[in-house]
């Protein structure tokens, strides 16, 4: 027997759009992890590449904490170095996470910094969606 409540219901399913599942910022960032670019920076070495994941996530809380404190007392000369030292390590894994610190070096050499807000939480957001993504393509020792 037919049910007609059972074949709405099923044709409704069939019928609707598919919701896309969430995508986390490192999925949602193009560019962010390029493998041609870093088998060409390690030469295909894996113990290479995990020192310079390791390295780069050592060194990122101090990165982060610089930049955010120079773009917070509006000091244009130390955000444009610590944003031009930031950016020439994350351009070795991909172009996705360069384009906000590109931003505050630009403002930076302007002698400006702009508003803390928008820009500084641009690349803070990038640089978690890298690290979280060097974090999970870490070759294991």
């Amino acid at each position: 027997p037919i049910r007609p409540d059972e074949l709405l219901a099923a044709i409704d399913a069939v019928l609707s759009p598919v919701a896309e599942p969430p995508r986390d910022a490192a999925t949602a960032t193009p560019g962010l992890y390029d493998p041609e670019r870093i088998e060409e920076a390690t030469a295909g070495d894996p113990d290479l590449l995990r020192e310079m994941i390791d390295l780069f996530l050592e060194d990122l809380p101090r990165q982060r904490a610089q930049l955010r404190a120079a773009v917070e007392q509006q000091d244009p000369d130390l955000s444009r170095r610590t944003a031009h030292e930031l950016r020439g390590v994350v351009m070795i894994f991909g172009d996705g996470a360069a384009e906000p610190l590109q931003r505050l070096e630009q403002l930076g050499s302007e002698g400006k910094v702009g508003e803390p807000g928008d820009l500084l939480a641009a690349a803070e957001e990038a640089l978690t969606a890298l690290s979280d993504r060097l974090v999970a393509e870490r070759p294991a020792p």
